[in-house]
């Protein structure tokens, strides 16, 4: 009745298992099953002494979690070649971004479909770390992008990114309905002069 040895929450139950084996404390030896489960879970989720590296727990040092910080702060990319081209400016996101985001019949594609895209429209690999981000979702989040971009959530889960929607100024719409001035850059026909009385 254990997990498939494809489910996510085998590889905790092979390491418990192994610190069972090889323990040598009594008391870890005593400790139930189940509670050497949670604390692997527990040093991979929370604790920062285990992580993960091509499918398997490895210690936090030789992880995939461990890589992706260091190079969020150094600004370095994750998992491209040296010969692979990487998307390296704000100015870059922000351009490819409104290009794929324009080739969409609904101006909308979802986040985990970005990378892909990227790598099949422009050959370019899209890394979040190079702009000091660890996901992607966070990396689309920032202010830096601008305002041309709208990050949403729908159907309770799927994170998609769509072109913002142009913003209208309601205060000047009023303004001209209510026959008040016209804010600089408009341009209005004057009202002829009155009649003079003869």
């Amino acid at each position: 009745g254990g997990p498939r040895a494809d489910a996510p929450s085998h590889r905790y139950y092979v390491v418990a298992s192994w610190l069972q084996d090889v323990a040598d404390s009594d008391r870890l030896r005593s400790l139930p099953f189940g509670r050497l489960v949670s604390i692997v879970r527990s040093s991979a989720n929370h604790m920062g002494l285990l992580g993960h590296r091509a499918g398997l727990l490895v210690p936090y040092a030789q992880s995939e979690e461990c890589e992706r910080r260091v190079n969020a702060v150094t600004g370095k990319p994750t998992a491209v070649a040296p010969d692979e081209n990487y998307v390296k400016t704000w100015q870059e996101l922000r351009s490819l971004l409104s290009k794929l985001l324009a080739q969409q019949t609904d101006k909308m594609i979802e986040v985990s479909k970005i990378k892909t895209s990227f790598r099949a429209s422009f050959r370019v690999e899209l890394s979040e770390t190079v702009f000091g981000h660890r996901s992607l979702s966070k990396l689309l989040a920032d202010p830096s992008l601008g305002t041309g971009f709208e990050l949403e959530i729908v159907q309770g889960s799927r994170n998609v990114l769509r072109l913002a929607e142009p913003v209208r100024h309601a205060s000047a719409d009023a303004s001209r309905k209510a026959g008040g001035p016209t804010p600089t850059g408009a341009s209005v026909s004057a009202p002829p002069p009155p009649k003079q009385l003869q």
